[in-house]
């Protein structure tokens, strides 16, 4: 609990009060500032009787320990604190998440060749520039700007046609959750990545390969039509 409402401090401190914008969460960081305190003093005094110097007062706290059930008394106090404010620090672990997660984003944006997308009503405004797969070093980077609803991506073996499909819908799915792309520009409605995968034949269903593979794209091709 100390580690994580000091983290949230000096993030709020270091964002200028940006950091932690919403009520909850300014309430529960404002709600867990006694309890911080009473478990630094808990961690002040157990760093006290560490130390070498100070053996005979250890020894005489550890007798009163003894007596009085400190420890006991100290941590049934503090499991009972933790309890009835568990939901504020499920709150602060949720903003710490959040600014985590904010940061992989923006770690993300610098490393990478990215931009970010522009999302139209017409699917005849899909244009996008420079598309590429971010695992592949130098790879060659491909322009998208279909006339059509339907495209028929075709060519010889390892020409690319997989990867320029897994790069498109990746940066589409990246799209509509971070808002990030691996492109010069991504212009498209708000579309559904759909996929046919690892078809195999299954003989107690009567199904061979080429049918296993039929029937996942006309289910694809029905939802399509949603």
């Amino acid at each position: 609990v100390i580690t994580l409402y000091d983290f949230c401090g000096n993030l709020k401190k270091m964002t200028g009060g940006l950091f932690m914008q919403n009520h909850q969460s300014v309430f529960a960081f404002d709600g867990l500032k006694a309890l911080r305190k009473r478990l630094s003093v808990n961690q002040s005094l157990q760093l006290f009787t560490s130390s070498e110097l100070y053996m005979l007062p250890w020894l005489i706290y550890e007798l009163i320990k003894a007596f009085l059930l400190v420890e006991v008394r100290a941590a049934a106090f503090i499991v009972r604190e933790v309890n009835l404010k568990k939901n504020l620090i499920h709150q602060l672990y949720k903003e710490v998440g959040r600014a985590d997660f904010l940061l992989s984003i923006i770690k993300l944006r610098r490393g990478a060749a990215c931009c970010i997308p522009a999302f139209t009503a017409d699917i005849n405004e899909t244009a996008i520039k420079g598309l590429y797969h971010p695992i592949i070093e130098n790879c060659v980077k491909n322009d998208f700007m279909p006339a059509r609803n339907a495209v028929l991506v075709t060519g010889s073996n390892a020409a690319g046609k997989s990867t320029f499909l897994r790069a498109l819908a990746l940066s589409n799915l990246l799209a509509s959750s971070i808002h990030t792309c691996f492109a010069d520009q991504f212009k498209l409605p708000l579309l559904t990545t759909l996929a046919a995968m690892h078809h195999s034949d299954d003989l107690a269903e009567g199904l061979s390969h080429y049918l296993s593979e039929v029937k996942d794209m006309a289910a694809v091709f029905k939802l399509g039509e949603k």
